[in-house]
This record gives structure tokens, sequence and C-alpha cells, in this order.
């Protein structure tokens, strides 16, 4: 009965008793640390698009251009799925011409933590583990 009350006060203050699903926003970039200077992006749009670029430029200028969907030259890599909280990314290197994957989780509404896979021969070459930073903007 106890359970129940409760239930019924969360539910008439508008709380709710579930855990909320985690998104992925689309209102700015999530952004990784690289090595020597680099940084490691990634856009998501509400379509289910995305953009993945490892570049030296500043977070400003890499979402004005490369990451931008209205850009020209936008150069999608892939399509991303979200289920529950596990983000599955296959994406395509136009340099390397080859694809790879990045499998994560969304830890909350400012990170998404995962790790990059590649097909290396005959086995699944996986890199270290790395944690995107939202930001927006």
């Amino acid at each position: 009965m106890k359970n129940v009350f409760v239930l019924v006060i969360c539910l008439l203050l508008g709380f709710s008793t579930s855990k909320a699903q985690p998104e992925i926003r689309v209102n700015g970039i999530y952004q990784a640390e690289g090595e020597n200077g680099y940084h490691q992006y990634l856009r998501f749009y509400e379509d289910g698009l995305v953009i993945y670029q490892y570049s030296l430029w500043s977070p400003e200028n890499i979402a004005e251009h490369t990451l931008n969907y209205n850009a020209k030259d936008l150069k999608a890599n892939g399509f991303y799925v979200l289920k529950h909280d596990t983000l599955h990314i296959p994406l395509y290197s136009p340099f390397d011409k080859k694809v790879f994957f990045f499998t994560g989780r969304v830890k909350s509404r400012k990170a998404i933590a995962g790790r990059f896979y590649d097909r290396k021969h005959d086995h699944i070459q996986e890199y270290p583990l790395k944690v995107f930073k939202f930001i927006k903007d």
C-alpha cells in the first residue's frame, strides 16, 4: 500500500519512477582528446546521421565547417543506432576507404564513452576507450 501511495504522489508531482532512457544530443558536438594536439569529434543529427572527424581544428571551427549539416562539402560517415543506453555507429572513412565501428554507452546528457573497432586482415583491432564530452555549438 505504501508503494502505491508513493507512486501516486510521484505521478501527481510529475516525477517518473522509471529510469529515463539516455538520449543523444543533436544541438552541438561531442569532443574527445586525441594525440599530439588532435581531437576527435562526433556530431549527431535527428535523422540518424552522424559525422566523425579527427582534426587539429578547434570545436568552433569544426562545428561551423566540416560538421555542419548545411555545409556544401558535408561528408557524412554513417548513421547511429541507440538502444537503451548502448550506441552503435558503423562509420566509413573516405581517407582509408574502409568501414570501422564505434560502440559505446551514453553516460549522461554530457558524455559518451566507448571504443573504436577496425577489421585488420582476419581479426578485429580494438582501440583504447574514448570519452566524448558534449560541447554546445
